[in-house]
């Protein structure tokens, strides 16, 4: 390959990697929230899992601390997002990452049929 031919396939693998990327937001998007009920809370309380929010931290109008204001106390952002779905964002995010990193690498130190090769898979790879 040609210097312009290089340019124009790495061009293109940026292209796909950002569709590929929006994909994925799409499909994952971002931190899936995940609310608990009270039973959940107070386990968590009562096996330390969570801790109290400093002074400065506790929410304006808290003033009633009762069971259905645990969350006005209590820091349960932790246990509140869902990390299945998280995970499987921050995976397909790397995967797409890494291709695009493994494919230009191809383009500019490999051999050209290779490159295409890998081009073409990525084209096609679907979220």
């Amino acid at each position: 390959m040609n210097i312009q031919e290089k340019k124009y396939v790495i061009k293109r693998i940026s292209e796909i990697s950002q569709k590929l990327m929006q994909d994925t937001v799409k499909k994952y998007p971002g931190k899936a929230y995940k609310q608990l009920n009270e039973k959940e809370k107070i386990e968590l309380i009562a096996s330390s899992k969570v801790s109290l929010y400093t002074s400065g931290k506790i929410r304006k109008n808290s003033n009633n601390y009762k069971l259905s204001g645990l969350s006005k106390v209590f820091d349960f952002s932790y246990y509140e997002w869902d990390a299945e779905q998280n995970d499987k964002y921050s995976i397909v995010m790397a995967l797409i990452i890494d291709e695009k990193i493994r494919i230009s690498d191809e383009v500019m130190l490999g051999d050209s049929e290779e490159a295409m090769k890998a081009l073409k898979m990525f084209a096609n790879f679907s979220i």
